[in-house]
């Protein structure tokens, strides 16, 4: 819809005639609202995960010389994905605290940071898989990483999370190691407009007085997430593209 003209999508296209935008003289332009509506996303409409975009391709409009026409136009904006529900992530340090950098680092199993995960009010989703990276600054502080007993999640209330696996592992003892969580079976739900509280634990082994340990929950492509109540299309969120915004780049630091 355009103003008070609305037309429907036939064949990918969608005819809106009779708008009569004045446009002023010396090149200003005119603010043009489109507004696009869809049908629900999930059972009995679009399947979720499906993709759209909006594409201008042509313009006929009048002036001194009477109606003229800008055709092959390829004004395109931006490409959405559709899904039903979607995870909003925070990222900081344990318990909330403000800031970006918190002491109390020494070895052994660490609580270093929180991942807060919070499901859109219109539907149920499941985390499947999230990242966690970890750089010390000095190669005194080490991270091993061999599987569950090591890289631990907690909930909010401290409790041991089960039914996930660690994998993807990269750099385990050293001063920069990585994997990846992965929850099994359809993730782990969250509610919709709820949110869960991740508690990250690393082993870690810091023997210098001036050690530090970086965190982070990156690249965010490993990150995805099942959204249940559209029908199950898997997202994930990168530099460049996916169906998630604003995914958390910023890290937090413990120092010893």
């Amino acid at each position: 819809r355009v103003g008070n003209i609305s037309a429907p999508v036939m064949n990918d296209t969608a005819y809106l005639t009779g708008l009569s935008i004045p446009i002023p003289n010396g090149g200003s332009g005119a603010k043009v609202e489109v507004l696009i509506t869809y049908v629900s996303v999930g059972s009995g409409g679009i399947s979720s995960g499906s993709t759209s975009k909006i594409r201008l391709t042509k313009v006929k409009y009048m002036n001194g010389s009477g109606a003229q026409t800008m055709s092959s136009l390829t004004v395109d904006g931006p490409q959405m994905t559709l899904v039903g529900s979607k995870p909003t992530i925070t990222f900081g340090l344990p318990n909330g605290a403000t800031g970006t950098v918190i002491t109390g680092l020494s070895g052994g199993q660490k609580y270093v940071a929180d991942v807060n995960i919070k499901a859109d009010e219109s539907g149920d989703i499941g985390i499947k898989s999230i990242p966690v990276r970890f750089n010390g600054n000095v190669a005194g502080t080490q991270v091993t990483i061999t599987d569950s007993s090591d890289l631990i999640i907690k909930d909010a209330s401290g409790s041991s999370i089960s039914g996930y696996t660690v994998g993807s592992i990269v750099g385990s003892g050293t001063s920069s190691a990585s994997a990846v969580i992965t929850f099994s079976g359809a993730g782990y739900r969250i509610n919709a407009g709820q949110t869960v509280t991740f508690k990250i634990e690393a082993n870690v082994s810091a023997v210098a007085s001036d050690s530090s340990l970086i965190t982070d929950i990156t690249p965010g492509s490993s990150f995805t997430w099942t959204d249940i109540a559209g029908g199950g299309a898997t997202g994930a969120r990168d530099a460049s593209n996916g169906v998630m915004p604003n995914y958390p780049t910023t890290a937090v630091s413990m120092r010893s």
